[in-house]
């Protein structure tokens, strides 16, 4: 590291308390930095001093996809790319460590990413358990995760089931005030980890 070697003693010397992990890959950073994917724990950015500091440690908790991390690549912007068992995470260390979560999904993957290049023309390259994915770097910030399609799958009124939907009155009885909505929004990438949330339109 830094045209010096780290010893298998140095590297020994360094198991705190919270460290009990298999190692998966290391990455030379930016500023005598380097970055360490684990199987179990996630993500750790590490400083070179006499010994060697913890800066930021990532998990499942804080903003990866996943705990297991496979493979990492660092961008020419110096946004930090890791592949872990469920997918793509992006993290801006510039930016107070903003992490750009489960990127996979703007581009409809979602597998354990074992390898990451770039190539001489600006593509992105990713070794998959379900082969090889390429994307332009750009596409990576300037595109958006569409919404999944939502579809009304049921209706009830005062508890009695309607047969299409709400009524066309725009108005209800007073004894129409209890109104239940079932629907559907079905999204197939890395469905486990989809989370819901709604707001009826002109709720408070």
């Amino acid at each position: 590291y830094n045209s010096t070697y780290i010893t298998a003693k140095k590297l020994a010397s360094w198991k705190p308390s919270y460290y009990q992990d298999h190692s998966r890959i290391l990455l030379k950073g930016n500023n005598n930095t380097i970055w360490y994917g684990t199987r179990f724990s996630g993500l750790y950015h590490l400083k070179f001093k006499d010994s060697l500091v913890l800066l930021k440690h990532f998990d499942a908790q804080n903003g990866l996809s996943s705990d297991f991390v496979q493979s990492l690549c660092l961008l020419p912007n110096g946004k930090l790319l890791a592949g872990t068992a469920d997918g793509l995470d992006m993290i801006d260390v510039s930016n107070n460590y903003a992490v750009t979560t489960a990127i996979h999904k703007k581009f409809n993957f979602s597998s354990k990413i074992n390898q990451i290049k770039i190539s001489e023309n600006n593509l992105l390259w990713m070794a998959t358990d379900d082969g090889i994915i390429n994307l332009q770097i750009d596409q990576l910030e300037n595109d958006k995760i569409s919404p999944a399609p939502v579809y009304i799958t049921g209706v009830k009124i005062k508890g009695i089931d309607t047969d299409n939907g709400l009524p066309a009155a725009n108005t209800f009885k007073y004894n129409q005030n209890s109104i239940s909505f079932w629907f559907a929004s079905p999204a197939y990438v890395n469905e486990n980890n989809v989370l819901y949330s709604w707001m009826l339109q002109g709720s408070t």
